[in-house]
């Protein structure tokens, strides 16, 4: 186990390259006029909003097209079409490449620390050892059809809300661990925080 740090703060990001950037910037701005026009369409129709309860979940259909709108939508196209790029020396940036670069070339894992910035590098088998430790030491194993008994509850209560056609099921996700460097005798015997991801959508409701 090799601790390592980063002189930064880790949610800086690398620049993008151009046709990332683009494909951001259209996507995003799809997002925002689709909401624009949600907004349009009820200030326009007041009458016509829904007294179901949708407890913050989003609508997935697609929103009416707004006359009123259609300048506006225009003029957000042509400023992503006149979009230009200039290239930057950035020293910041160039650290930032190449700890990315290292880390892609480094065959172990990286894992965080649970309360500091520290990183400790980790063989993949050490790492999982580590990760099935702290699973069977707060889960135990149940069924394979476990998943789908609780998934035919969670229908029938988006059902009887009639929030079925806003709530997907349960989306699988792996478990991850960081690492509790604070501890005493952390390096003779390291301890884990563990973090699951797979977290059910109508928690919405109940909360």
């Amino acid at each position: 186990m090799e601790r390592t740090s980063f002189n930064y703060s880790t949610k800086n990001i690398p620049v993008a390259s151009k046709n990332e950037y683009i494909r951001q910037l259209i996507d995003k701005t799809e997002q925002f006029l689709c909401r624009m026009r949600w907004k349009g369409y009820h200030f326009i129709n007041p009458n016509q909003q829904s007294e179901k309860q949708n407890f913050g979940f989003k609508t997935r259909n697609n929103p009416p097209v707004i006359e009123e709108l259609k300048e506006f939508e225009d003029g957000m196209t042509k400023i992503i079409q006149k979009v230009k790029f200039k290239h930057i020396e950035c020293q910041f940036q160039k650290d930032l490449n190449e700890d990315v670069k290292s880390i892609k070339s480094d065959n172990r894992l990286f894992v965080k620390a649970a309360k500091s910035t520290n990183f400790y590098k980790l063989e993949t088998t050490k790492y999982n050892q580590l990760l099935h430790e702290n699973i069977t030491k707060t889960y135990k194993k149940a069924e394979n059809n476990e998943l789908k008994k609780i998934d035919e509850k969670t229908k029938t209560i988006t059902e009887t809300l009639r929030m079925d056609d806003r709530v997907e099921t349960t989306a699988t996700r792996e478990a991850f661990i960081t690492l509790k460097d604070h501890k005493d005798n952390f390096e003779n015997k390291p301890t884990c925080r563990l973090i699951n991801l797979s977290k059910q959508e109508i928690g919405k409701i109940s909360k």
